[in-house]
């Protein structure tokens, strides 16, 4: 059988038609919004007598930010983003002893969902401060199915969460010197099975820890000359 592992999906020719809108609004002057929205379709085509490959994709992104200064020291920033990607497309096995080669298609859906929020302060003239909060969470859908006979084979979904603490404080010591001290804390979380028990031809083996902390801390010395 022939199985095309030098062109892979991600590579594959396409056409596409896509759409964009950006909006920024001021309501006051201490406040800033923005908006964007983009809107896109794919189209594969396909081979003459062949039903197989990828046929038809979409995506979806939305984004909103928004600023608020509070004050010359102080002010927050705000967004929230979704991401929807979605790709139709069929394909076969290897032919069985019994001279059986199923076909099975799938209908592909990558789900994204982020919100994040960041402040920065300088209480004086030689103090800075900041912090950094993100959250996101991606699901991914495989809706497979065998075409050949009537049963559905069912792909447990993939979800996926990852959260990140940022905060920092910086302090000048003088006009070109000063030291920056940051600490990040990570949280990743995921039920990720299209490894589990995955083998190279080597023989080695991959596993990987499906919920992980991560504690991070670190002071620079930030020095500038002329």
């Amino acid at each position: 059988p022939f199985f095309n592992l030098i062109a892979p999906s991600n590579l594959a020719d396409r056409s596409r038609d896509k759409v964009r809108f950006l909006a920024n609004w001021d309501p006051i002057d201490s406040l800033s919004i923005q908006v964007a929205i983009d809107e896109s379709i794919d189209d594969y085509g396909q081979r003459p007598g062949s039903g197989l490959g990828l046929r038809k994709g979409s995506a979806r992104n939305y984004s909103l930010d928004a600023t608020y200064i509070f004050s010359e020291r102080l002010q927050a920033t705000a967004w929230f983003s979704r991401n929807e990607t979605h790709v139709d497309q069929a394909s076969r096995n290897a032919i069985t002893d019994n001279g059986i080669r199923e076909i099975w298609g799938s209908n592909l859906h990558n789900i994204g969902t982020s919100v994040g929020m960041e402040v920065t302060a300088k209480p004086t003239d030689k103090l800075e401060t900041g912090a950094n909060f993100m959250f996101s969470d991606y699901t991914d859908k495989f809706n497979q199915k065998v075409t050949l006979e009537p049963q559905v084979n069912i792909v447990p979904n993939i979800s996926t969460q990852y959260s990140s603490l940022r905060l920092f404080a910086r302090y000048d010591i003088r006009k070109n010197l000063g030291v920056r001290l940051d600490y990040i804390l990570d949280h990743f979380k995921t039920n990720e099975w299209t490894w589990t028990g995955w083998r190279y031809t080597d023989g080695t083996t991959l596993t990987q820890n499906n919920n992980q902390m991560v504690n991070f801390a670190f002071l620079s010395v930030l020095y500038s000359w002329q």
